[in-house]
């Protein structure tokens, strides 16, 4: 197949089948299946199946969901995964619950790094809006930003930066005290937020842009 439209010259596509070949590639080529038996996570197999593990018919009942789909109109459709069938109904699948993963084939799963970066991330989020939270019920008023410069904190110190005494006296009180500190020190910027791309390019951004500007005197 070959493209003319570009300036710089053809393109050419090649005409080649996407799947590799058995002899020459075959750890490269990707596997089809039928649909029997549950798949392994070291397997690189692409099996399709319907949305049938949305529900949690064994935990609760009130958890039963309808499986979307049916053999005249299979859409929507996901990866299929080959769990068995839950015992109150048979055309749902049990669900795969923490910390055991769902399968993915192999050639989509996220890299280490990636995966890494997630996890990571997430116990951030865990902890921004978890130790706030606290802070502000065991807090007889409300303590709201000021001035904008208290905001840029939370990015230069965390959420366990500079207080002042009525939030350190809470966090004291609570009993995460040592865990808090032992996780600090174990992991420096684990309490700070991610400095967002326009305010490291510019710290003062507020002063020059209008909307910002508007915003920071609101």
């Amino acid at each position: 197949i070959v493209e003319q439209r570009f300036s710089e010259g053809p393109i050419f596509f090649p005409e080649n089948s996407w799947i590799q070949s058995r002899e020459t590639e075959p750890e490269s080529r990707i596997i089809l299946r039928n649909q029997k038996g549950e798949r392994k996570h070291f397997e690189r197999v692409y099996d399709y199946a319907t949305y049938n593990d949305l529900g949690n018919p064994e935990k609760d009942d009130d958890l039963a969901r309808t499986v979307p789909g049916s053999h005249e109109r299979p859409y929507p459709r996901c990866c299929r995964t080959g769990q068995l069938p839950t015992n109150t109904d048979s055309y749902s699948e049990s669900r795969v619950e923490k910390p055991d993963p769902v399968y993915i084939p192999r050639d989509e799963t996220f890299e280490e790094t990636k995966q890494v970066y997630l996890s990571s991330s997430h116990l951030k989020a865990v902890f921004h809006n978890l130790l706030p939270s606290l802070a502000a019920t065991f807090s007889n008023k409300d303590t709201p930003f000021t001035c904008i410069t208290k905001i840029g904190k939370l990015y230069n110190y965390g959420v366990l930066g500079k207080h002042n005494e009525d939030q350190k006296d809470i966090f004291e009180k609570l009993l995460l005290s040592s865990l808090i500190k032992k996780a600090v020190n174990a992991r420096e910027g684990l309490f700070k937020y991610s400095i967002p791309a326009i305010i490291s390019s510019m710290q003062y951004i507020y002063a020059e842009n209008i909307y910002y500007h508007s915003a920071s005197f609101c």
